[in-house]
């Protein structure tokens, strides 16, 4: 590298900004250190070496100063931190070359150089401050120090009072300079800067006119291809709206042919689709009923001719509870027809749920009168048989007793055992013309209902001890949790026998050897939840647990229908009607309770029954449920 390159270098150096002002004081920073430091350490050594050593060492440590400030530079970047350090050695080396008389020779230089640096270096503003504290504290030397006696000036005032002006016009030829100079290079920018600007827009505006000019072709290329595919788009909308159409009209044909009433509503209960039969049966058109809520349309009520209140309806509990809600025979509605009559109908209602989100319901309804009367029909000739069957069971039952006592003769070993069986089936025999003689009963309404008041604690007894000799025999734990300070129960004695010996017999009969059976009794009140029920009066409460076979999942909806026994118990238990708990929920249900059960965990149920602590009402009939 030659020297002209390292000097160069030297001088560009430290670069921090890359604005033309930065530049210039970097430059001049960069020129002004390295001639200062060089001029300092040669003049302090020359002084130091003729004797001036204060003034020698001053200058050569102004030098080191000045080095500092390079490194500090190259470093930083900071340009006008390095320019106010420069100007601070200066304002101390010139006002000790002043009061040292310095004022000849290479301290002239230095003064006249000082105004160029500070307004070099500083703007004008700053630059004149530079000045004025230059120029105040060799004032205020010269007049103060003699003064004092410290120092005494061997030039005289005129010669001073010359220097000063002379400097001052330096000062003010530079400012002026300066500062048309910073005008002339602001003018200079500003038309740099705005060639450029006009330089870059017409390059963006050509780069624009030849983009928007590819957009136009892209967007026209685009439009064509649009409309093609529009075209297509409209031959397959033509061709779906035939197919809708053609499933409309086989839609509209399978609404019209089918036999029951349906009915479709929205989230809002609001009907959406009616068919004909339900049409016909409230005898409107489509347009009365058509966006009308279903629940305002028809008139429900129950058996007992009471309407239902809008919450109750099927189809609002099928959509709150997201489940199919299903009223049928034994347990039905009643629907007002086009002729204001109450037809008893079967209701099927179903949410409609899509992606978990609740659409509507569909409601399907059937006229059920004809199946009435033939159920009752059905009934009275169980009822006119299983009175006929009695007379000659209970003379078998009589003289099969005889026989088997020893009444009417000795008899050897196997005869009596043919004799017991005889009287094993014809018990049985007796049992299911009983049980079914309590269902004709229930379900013609022909029962009384003796109200008394009844000891419900000592009622579980008697309950539990007729199940002692199985249970012993089966070593199976009866236990018994029954509250303290129950009130009496309002209720026909014989019906309550037979709901706590029906549940405790099968708790027992169903649980295999070495199980637990519970037995609670107690009083909920109003508000309480009971396995999710909120009751709306105070009840009592009745529960029968388990760790029995259990009920198959697949055959739980239809534990309380008539005749029916589960896979399981039939295994199990091979004797059975299966009618006791179709009798007891019946008796229950007519009686304002309710009955349930849910599967325990990991084997056995529980058989819940809430009763209305007010307990049965009095009811006359002609026969006795049991009688």
């Amino acid at each position: 590298m030659t020297a002209k390159e390292a000097l160069k270098n030297f001088i560009h150096s430290g670069r921090g900004e890359n604005s033309p002002e930065a530049l210039r004081k970097l430059r001049l920073i960069n020129t002004f250190s390295l001639v200062g430091v060089l001029s300092l350490l040669i003049f302090g050594a020359v002084n130091t070496v003729q004797g001036d050593i204060f003034l020698g060492i001053f200058e050569v440590l102004a030098g080191i100063v000045g080095i500092g400030n390079i490194v500090y530079l190259r470093k930083t970047h900071n340009v006008k931190v390095g320019g106010r350090v420069i100007l601070a050695l200066m304002v101390v080396i010139l006002t000790i070359l002043f009061f040292r008389g310095g004022l000849a020779g290479g301290g002239l230089f230095w003064f006249f150089t000082f105004p160029l640096l500070a307004f070099h270096l500083s703007k004008t503003k700053e630059g004149s401050r530079w000045i004025f504290l230059l120029v105040g504290i060799l004032l205020i030397g010269f007049f103060v120090l003699p003064l004092l006696g410290a120092m005494t000036f061997e030039r005289s005032f005129g010669s001073i009072f010359m220097f000063l002006m002379a400097f001052m016009a330096v000062t003010f030829l530079v400012y002026f300079y300066e500062k048309a100079g910073v005008e002339f290079r602001n003018v200079i920018e500003k038309q740099a800067t705005t060639i450029q600007t006009v330089t870059k827009t017409q390059a963006v505006s050509k780069e624009t006119i030849e983009e928007q000019e590819e957009k136009l072709v892209k967007q026209v290329t685009e439009l064509e291809n649009t409309r093609k595919a529009m075209l297509n788009l409209l031959e397959d909308l033509n061709l779906e709206k035939d197919k809708l159409s053609e499933s409309k009209a086989l839609d509209d044909a399978i609404l019209s042919s089918v036999g029951n009433g349906l009915v479709v509503t929205d989230e809002s209960g609001k009907v959406v689709v009616i068919n004909k039969v339900a049409l016909e049966f409230l005898g409107k058109k489509d347009k009365e009923i058509s966006g009308k809520e279903w629940g305002d349309v028809i008139k429900v009520s129950k058996e007992d001719k009471v309407p239902l209140k809008k919450e109750e309806l099927p189809y609002v509990q099928s959509m709150k509870e997201k489940k199919v809600v299903i009223a049928t025979f034994p347990h039905y509605y009643f629907f007002e027809n086009k002729d204001k009559q109450k037809v008893p109908v079967s209701i099927t209602a179903s949410p409609i749920i899509k992606n978990d989100k609740l659409l509507g319901s569909v409601v399907i309804f059937r006229d059920i009168t004809n199946e009435i009367a033939i159920d009752k029909a059905k009934t009275e000739f169980v009822s006119l048989a299983s009175h006929q069957l009695r007379t000659p069971l209970s003379a078998i039952n009589w003289f099969t007793e005889m026989l088997i006592s020893g009444d009417a003769g000795k008899l050897n070993k196997e005869q009596k055992k043919y004799a017991e069986e005889v009287y094993a089936s014809s018990r049985r025999m007796a049992e299911l013309v009983g049980a079914l003689l309590n269902v004709s009963r229930l379900e013609l309404g022909t029962f009384s209902v003796e109200p008394e008041d009844i000891n419900l604690p000592e009622m579980v007894e008697d309950a539990v001890k007729e199940m002692t000799p199985l249970s012993e025999k089966k070593s199976i734990t009866i236990q018994k949790e029954i509250e303290d300070n129950l009130p009496v129960m309002k209720a026909d004695r014989k019906l309550i026998r037979i709901i706590f010996q029906n549940l405790i017999s099968n708790a027992v009969k169903y649980t295999p050897e070495k199980g637990t059976a519970k037995v609670y009794v107690g009083v909920k009140k109003k508000g309480e939840n009971i396995d999710g029920r909120t009751l709306k009066e105070d009840n009592f409460l009745f529960t029968v647990s388990d760790t029995g076979i259990g009920i198959p999942a697949e055959q739980r909806e239809q534990v309380f229908t008539k005749l029916f026994r589960a896979d399981n118990a039939r295994k199990v238990e091979t004797e059975g009607t299966g009618l006791g708990l179709y009798i007891i929920k019946s008796i229950i249900e007519q009686s304002g309770g309710e009955i349930w059960f849910h599967p325990n965990d990991p084997n056995g149920t529980t058989f819940l029954v809430l009763f209305p602590t007010h307990g049965m009402f009095k009811k006359q009939g002609t026969t006795s449920i049991g009688g």
